[in-house]
């Protein structure tokens, strides 16, 4: 039988830490909805993109920590969430590009450039098109707007999980207000349909953030009915988006592969073992069904 960890004297002086910054702080959990998403990823703490990695193997679990690689996709995503759940913020770190600087390769973008604010980030022409239709689009969807407009948006939370001692991070895009919590998840893809969207949202495991999410708001709301949704918006024209709601199964098995990754990863630690791939598989490779 699991049992609580004593917490390392680190972890509190963090909390300390935290609570001097102005955070709610309540025991060895604290959350604010002050930190930007960079922020979020320098701070400690195994997050749910970090525990997903054991499946590979420990060691791509340790290695993961703490880093934030953008890319394309991540970096259209990431301004999309500040648009819609942030309008301040994606005023002060982007530039949206007008048409008439559209080729980066030209002189007049770069002289346009050099006169632009250099701490804020320049978004290329075409991902500037996407965020415009997809705010329009989204904008049309009376359910994620109304959802939108009586949650909590992009609260980062802390907490020292009580079986393991490990230290976790969550950061729920949005959580609503009174009765019947509901927690959303805005996820940017190329093809929002049922089958296409489920197959990605199986592949990333992303039900093992959405019981982590629902973990985190348990730990800080207390014990209440709570349903996780998605927000599925494609980031092409002509960005048709939905409302998932995530069925229960989705959450007992991501709640039971978060356990069991947690439990590996605190071994891991206490021998500062991480093992990666066996140097010889006792599996050889052959082909899948679908190709004989």
């Amino acid at each position: 039988m699991e049992t609580s960890k004593v917490v390392p004297s680190k972890y509190q002086e963090l909390f300390n830490d935290l609570a001097s910054r102005g955070w709610t702080v309540k025991g060895l959990t604290a959350r604010t909805t002050d930190l930007t998403l960079i922020d979020y990823h320098k701070l400690p703490g195994y997050s749910s993109s970090m525990i997903r990695e054991i499946d590979r193997s420990p060691l791509h679990a340790r290695t993961s920590k703490d880093t934030f690689v953008p890319s394309p996709a991540t970096d259209l995503g990431t301004a999309f969430h500040a648009a819609w759940l942030e309008q301040e913020l994606f005023q002060k770190h982007y530039i949206p590009c007008p048409a008439e600087y559209s080729d980066r390769r030209k002189k007049d973008y770069k002289d346009w450039a050099k006169l632009q604010d250099p701490a804020k980030e320049i978004l290329p022409y075409k991902t500037s098109i996407d965020i415009h239709g997809m705010m329009e689009a989204a904008k049309q969807n009376k359910a994620i707007c109304d959802l939108t407009k009586r949650s909590i948006v992009e609260e980062s939370i802390f907490w020292i999980d009580q079986k393991t001692g490990l230290l976790c991070k969550s950061r729920a895009d949005m959580v609503s207000e009174g009765k019947g919590e509901i927690v959303t998840d805005i996820k940017t893809t190329r093809d929002a349909s049922f089958y296409k969207f489920r197959k990605s949202y199986e592949d990333m495991k992303y039900y093992v953030q959405a019981a982590m999410q629902r973990e985190a708001v348990a730990i800080t709301r207390g014990p209440a009915k709570r349903t996780n949704y998605v927000f599925a918006i494609e980031s092409s024209a002509p960005y048709g988006n939905t409302l998932y709601p995530v069925d229960e199964e989705y959450m007992q098995l991501g709640h039971r592969l978060l356990r069991a990754a947690l439990s590996r990863i605190a071994e891991c630690e206490a021998i500062n073992i991480w093992p990666g791939y066996d140097e010889i598989t006792e599996h050889g490779l052959y082909p899948s069904s679908w190709l004989k």
